[in-house]
């Protein structure tokens, strides 16, 4: 398949369909322009559209980005993140939602190394109601550094739990 229609690339201020012939600019993208990326709802439908490149993703909620992530191949680690599990262990950001919906702390929830099924539906419930964004990076190491600069532009409270 082709690419996604949510899928983004971004150079300097302008977000584009095409690579991005200076990589770098990337790294210097604000919170301005990730508002400005496509969203779709976060169902496990629209993570298998998800290329399969490096990059950054964000999860919205009520139109406010509440959770930033890396990736070095953005479909697998949305997949991760999307996959129903009762293990508290591959995934931050459930983990963290685990812990926000259930008051537990989330050194308790992986330290217990499962949730209950109950648990792990109201995780899902909660990513239901999510939208997801994202943009391709030249590579992880871009990744990364986009990912830095951006949770200590905005701080994604999921990203401070």
């Amino acid at each position: 398949g082709g690419e996604s229609a949510s899928t983004s690339h971004v150079c300097g201020s302008e977000i584009e369909t095409d690579r991005c012939p200076d990589p770098g600019k990337i790294r210097r993208m604000n919170w301005n322009q990730i508002r400005l990326l496509p969203r779709a709802v976060a169902s496990r439908e629209h993570v298998r559209t998800a290329p399969r490149e490096p990059g950054v993703y964000i999860w919205f909620r009520e139109d406010e980005p509440v959770y930033l992530g890396k990736a070095a191949i953005l479909r697998d680690r949305l997949g991760t993140h999307r996959r129903t599990s009762t293990s508290p262990s591959k995934s931050t950001l459930r983990a963290t939602v685990g812990a926000m919906v259930t008051g537990q702390p989330r050194k308790t929830l992986r330290e217990k190394g499962r949730y209950v099924e109950a648990e792990a539906q109201v995780i899902d419930t909660y990513l239901d109601g999510c939208e997801l964004a994202w943009v391709t990076t030249a590579t992880p190491a871009d990744a990364a550094l986009l990912e830095r600069s951006l949770i200590n532009e905005w701080r994604p409270p999921l990203n401070l739990a």
